[in-house]
């Protein structure tokens, strides 16, 4: 794909393409989860060596919000901890720390310390994981939405 996608659809098939149907799979229950927590999916970041990235955003926070980017060349789904450092109420580094903890002992979590850690979708294929990602997000998701009202 030489260009971004126009939606959801369209990336889910650039994933499908690269990755196959399980992890396709995995990345169609990353999209609905988002929708269901009212994130923004249809934003796309420009296609590189690394493919096409899904990185739905937070709304109704002011700036735009990232919780996580998804590629789909790579099948890997980032947790933009280096952004989210940045803002209330991560910038403290008590709560900083509690986001790190939500993902830390994951299994095929990949850290890279104030950056932007990762998981495959192949990982998240496993039911236990996927709930213990998504409960991640959740927690943070609400603490985001916490500190913006």
């Amino acid at each position: 794909m030489s260009e971004a996608p126009a939606n959801a659809d369209e990336f889910l098939a650039d994933v499908l393409a690269h990755r196959g149907e399980a992890e396709a799979g995995v990345a169609r229950r990353l999209v609905e989860w988002a929708r269901g927590q009212r994130l923004d999916v249809d934003r796309f970041g420009k296609p590189s060596g690394k493919g096409n990235s899904w990185v739905p955003h937070v709304r109704g926070l002011g700036e735009m919000q990232y919780l996580i980017s998804l590629w789909a060349k790579s099948g890997r789904v980032s947790v933009m901890f280096a952004r989210l450092r940045k803002e209330r109420p991560f910038n403290d580094d008590v709560n900083y720390a509690k986001l790190e903890r939500q993902f830390v002992d994951l299994p095929g979590w990949t850290p890279k310390k104030g950056s932007f850690p990762d998981i495959g979708l192949g990982d998240l294929a496993d039911e236990a994981v996927f709930a213990r990602f998504i409960g991640g997000l959740e927690w943070a998701l609400g603490r985001l939405r916490a500190f913006s009202s």
